[in-house]
């Protein structure tokens, strides 16, 4: 990787025991949404998930970062697989709360030459957002040792999601044991391939199993602890069904390798070049094409009901028209498609088990994107097919106002991503809502559709060690995606990308302001819009903004021949009238006898003609 690292924050595996193993209490495993929830034997201790499944463990050790296994994030470099971390539960089968991964980050000596096993086993992961570490059952922080040695017999604790059999059945529970540190010579009887253990490993094994040491599924990088401080993760486990007795093996990092130091070559590819840039427009402009034409294909087919759709079939449709378009090489993440209170999950992935039907009464989230050869893409939409509440249309108008609002913002350059989350937020938190998860993030060229060191999200945690020191630069492209999500019944998110240009603006003491430029031209869905919200200023960008994508995507849609896209594209994006009182109906292209009630004749009349023209062009 070009990410060279002095890296790991916590590169020491070695061990030694907490006082006492926690014991259980009775309650639910969910720990943040009950204050009857159980007691987490160890708080720190997280899953790493794949597309939803536990595959590894690891622990925070600072708000937004997890150490881990290298193995673990290895095994998933370059997939398009969904990789998140779920936190604040006692049992790994039930979500408690669930990070997207912003960063990842390997031990640059990292191996697995001799014979398979791993050296420098030790990996960082950085999620997009921050811990919610308030409360007595939220997770915790552990501290890492700074002055660990591995003596033989040194007894320690380790937490894992055991999975063993427990009275016939499988255990999900988080569980800690006591562990005890092997001799060198002790070790090498289990790995006698290994020339010997040098500093960067060392062994233990399971003092209290009545089969000594059990191997469980997705154990790796499991925490190591000793009084209560983090020592070591997990590494690896030798002939795990014929011995189960093995000792297991760990990781031991000398400590003038526990600091991790980002690279600047992060910041630079941040910035995009000219040609970087141009190719980011013309992906998006691509994209746009494509997700009219879907759009307008999928409300068709359930318009008219010819096909019964589920979240699966969105999500396979929506990935066929991308891959249609020029330039295409897939997805850049797994599509997130969410009906209902699906739709109330941020990082809800549908599965065969979980599909549900899209019907006609709820809100319908679609976060996607495309990997081009000239750009990233990454985008989200909410789509209600039936006739919306009042409830969701306030809650719809509320998250693209705030979008809104970010998206036109002049600012200076040394304004700090910190800074400009509240402008999104503000909407929803005058209801007394926000939503727990970033704002923005970059975006690569070609490369990760999370990209750092951008991220536009305010310290929940309230933690000292929290400020943000990331600044914007022209060149740079980051999401701009509130979202409001009540839990069990819909959920509602934008998200368009983001340019950061000069702003054109007369220069002041020298200083130098910025501003953004949608690079996302995807119509927004009218129907969900309550305009009496909405101020002159924020119906002249959406006029704006509808009118960018009737000249720039338009074209497109007609030379590919797309005129289903195109006819949709066109009745989504009628100008509204940028001061008075608006007939929504007329909004949305529906007859109404009663219009003269809401605006008088002249506004009226404006609006059919405007309505007319757009007919013609359709034509």
């Amino acid at each position: 990787m070009i990410l060279k690292f002095v890296v790991a924050l916590v590169f020491y595996f070695i061990a030694s025991a907490l006082s006492s193993q926690l014991d259980l209490t009775e309650g639910s495993p969910r720990l943040y949404e009950n204050s009857s929830s159980i007691n987490q034997p160890a708080p720190w201790h997280v899953s790493i998930r794949i597309n939803g499944v536990h595959f590894c463990s690891g622990a925070i050790i600072g708000r937004d970062w997890v150490v881990t296994s290298a193995q673990c994030i290895a095994s998933c470099t370059g997939t398009n697989r969904l990789i998140t971390i779920q936190t604040a539960s006692a049992n790994f089968t039930i979500s408690g709360s669930i990070h997207s991964i912003m960063t990842s980050i390997i031990h640059e000596s990292y191996s697995t030459i001799n014979c398979n096993l791993p050296t420098n086993d030790i990996g960082l992961l950085r999620i997009s957002d921050y811990f919610n570490l308030d409360g007595p059952h939220a997770p915790k922080i552990i501290n890492l040792n700074s002055s660990f040695t591995a003596p033989p017999d040194r007894k320690l604790n380790i937490s894992n999601w055991n999975q063993d059999l427990v009275d016939g059945k499988i255990s999900t529970n988080v569980e800690v044991s006591n562990w005890a540190i092997l001799s060198s010579q002790q070790c090498i009887q289990y790995y006698y391939s290994m020339s010997g253990i040098d500093r960067s490993r060392f062994c233990a094994i399971d003092i209290e199993g009545p089969t000594g040491n059990p191997c469980s599924i997705g154990d790796t990088g499991n925490p190591v602890v000793l009084n209560g401080q983090l020592v070591g993760i997990k590494s690896w486990k030798m002939n795990c069904n014929l011995l189960p007795q093995a000792a297991s093996l760990f990781t031991n990092i000398p400590v003038e390798k526990r600091f991790p130091h980002p690279s600047p070559i992060i910041e630079l590819r941040a910035v995009k070049n000219e040609i970087e840039i141009l190719g980011m427009r013309k992906a998006h402009l691509r994209d746009a094409v494509a997700m009219c034409d879907f759009m307008a294909y999928m409300e068709e087919q359930l318009k008219y009901k010819t096909t019964k759709w589920d979240e699966m079939q969105v999500a396979r449709v929506v990935n066929e028209f991308r891959l249609e378009m020029d330039y295409n090489q897939g997805i850049s993440f797994p599509t997130i498609v969410g009906y209902g209170p699906h739709a109330a999950l941020p990082h809800y992935e549908p599965i065969d088990s979980t599909s549900l039907m899209i019907e006609l009464n709820s809100t319908l989230v679609i976060d996607s994107g495309g990997q081009y050869l000239d750009g990233t893409t990454d985008v989200t939409r909410t789509i209600h097919f039936g006739e919306p509440t009042q409830e969701q249309k306030e809650a719809y108008t509320r998250v693209l106002i705030g979008s809104i609002e970010l998206a036109s913002l002049i600012f200076p350059s040394s304004l700090r991503t910190d800074q400009l989350d509240i402008l999104a937020r503000r909407p929803l938190w005058g209801m007394g809502n926000d939503y727990m998860h970033g704002t923005g993030h970059g975006i690569g060229h070609f490369l990760s559709v999370h990209e750092p060191p951008i991220s536009v999200s305010y310290n929940m945690n309230a933690t000292p060690t929290a400020g943000c020191t990331c600044y914007l630069s022209p060149g740079n492209f980051l999401s701009n995606e509130p979202g409001y999500y009540k839990a069990g019944d819909f959920g509602i998110r934008l998200e368009n990308i983001l340019e950061v240009v000069e702003a054109d603006t007369p220069q002041q003491d020298k200083q130098r302001f910025l501003k953004f430029r949608d690079v996302t031209l995807i119509p927004y869905e009218p129907k969900l819009i309550d305009t009496s919200m909405l101020s002159s200023a924020h119906r002249r960008w959406l006029n704006n903004y509808n009118s960018r994508i009737r000249n720039e995507v338009g074209p497109e849609l007609k030379k590919h021949l797309r005129m289903v896209g195109f006819k949709w594209m066109m009745k989504k994006t009628r100008s509204i009238p940028e001061s008075g009182d608006v007939d929504e109906r007329l909004f949305v292209g529906a007859a109404s006898p009663s219009y003269f009630k809401y605006s008088g004749a002249l506004i009226t009349i404006v609006i059919l003609i405007q309505i007319w023209a757009d007919e013609l062009l359709i034509l």
